[in-house]
């Protein structure tokens, strides 16, 4: 309980996913809690009384919070991933993609620890 303002549930105009979502209404539908990636907002601007069970409060939100945290750039989503439907690889070539890869990271670090070595055979044998 507590006093609360209306909340816009707005149009983002950029589709659904923007959309800011109603997570808490009261008994009129008013919105009192809404979240998209990236936001939420409230409707109380006081304190407010809670009553019930605080850990299930807590965990209620904490759910929330995880839910509208932004997807960091270049990963996708649970959800777009399981849109896409499955995708078989094959574990053979996945390793070698893998190996081949990490081999390639090394070659640059192996090359300069060559050239450091062979600078120091010349310095010494001068």
């Amino acid at each position: 309980r507590g006093p609360a303002v209306s909340l816009d549930a707005g149009d983002a105009g950029d589709g659904e996913l923007l959309r800011p979502q109603t997570w808490l209404a009261d008994a009129e539908g008013q919105a009192l809690v809404t979240w998209r990636p990236g936001q939420v907002s409230v409707a109380w601007g006081e304190p407010f009384e809670l009553r019930g069970d605080s850990a299930a409060f807590a965990v209620s939100w904490s759910r929330l919070l995880d839910r509208a945290l932004p997807v960091p750039p270049g990963v996708v989503s649970h959800a777009e991933r399981q849109a896409a439907g499955a995708v078989h690889v094959d574990p053979a070539r996945a390793r070698a993609a893998l190996e081949a890869r990490e081999q390639r990271g090394w070659a640059p670090w192996l090359a300069a620890l060559a050239c450091v070595l062979a600078l120091a055979a010349t310095r010494r044998a001068a």
